[in-house]
């Protein structure tokens, strides 16, 4: 999965870099041409080399706060395979244990007689009951938080590909038509990245919400370890 993340991210990234480049390459032509306007216009070339310079101004900001956002790639492959080992080798094996701390199970002397020996017996199946606890109550839900955050991970970053994705197609297309106008293609570009960023806010947000459902799977698992754990132990 990360390999394939990674792919994806990097052409994103080089499909940006070349839309950067000729967004400014745009910029230069219009200012090019709008060199050639006769001197009593002044005033409405002013205007236009005004709106020119801020829409691709805003377009290049946007394309680097989209750039810098691709740095923060994350890693829900690693956050899977801690979830694997967190039932593996934590839940699994105290599962396994509480069947073990039982009377008739212990390897001890028969022959144990006295209150020290009773008050053995006797908490015996609260440590039973704490260690099966560990696999329902802590180890599954830390799993079950620990993929839960990974799919907030592949799924923001899906919606964010698909969202960019739009966006360059939108622009190499307004890019091509500028034989027209500068301006309606530049106006069609800003448009379109407002609308990405848009998409990647509400993903942003919803990626947000499933981290804090994680957050509470975890926390509420603490919680009843807490209480299901032998006093004596805590």
């Amino acid at each position: 999965m990360k390999e394939i993340i990674d792919r994806i991210i990097q052409k994103i990234v080089e499909l940006l870099e070349r839309l950067a480049q000729l967004i400014d390459k745009m910029r230069q032509a219009a200012e090019i041409l709008l060199q050639w306007l006769p001197v009593y216009l002044s005033y409405l070339t002013g205007k236009i080399r005004d709106a020119v310079e801020a829409a691709a101004s805003a377009i290049l900001t946007f394309i680097q706060w989209a750039q810098e956002q691709l740095k923060w790639v994350g890693s829900p492959g690693q956050l899977s395979a801690a979830a694997t080992t967190w039932l593996a080798d934590v839940g699994q094996p105290s599962a396994q244990q509480s069947y073990l701390v039982d009377k008739t199970e212990l390897e001890v002397d028969d022959h144990w007689k006295g209150e020290a020996a009773q008050r053995y017996v006797e908490v015996l199946p609260n440590q039973s009951a704490a260690l099966s606890s560990i696999l329902d109550n802590g180890a599954q839900p830390v799993a079950d938080a620990l993929n839960k955050a990974g799919n907030a991970i592949i799924g923001y970053w899906t919606a964010f590909s698909v969202a960019l994705g739009a966006f360059i197609g939108t622009s190499v297309a307004a890019v091509v038509a500028t034989s027209v106008t500068f301006g309606a293609s530049l106006a069609i570009i800003l448009v379109a990245a407002g609308v990405a960023f848009a998409a990647i806010f509400t993903a942003d947000k919803l990626a947000v919400n499933q981290m804090d459902q994680a957050g509470l799977l975890i926390r509420g698992a603490e919680a009843k370890l807490r209480g299901q754990w032998p006093t004596f132990v805590q």
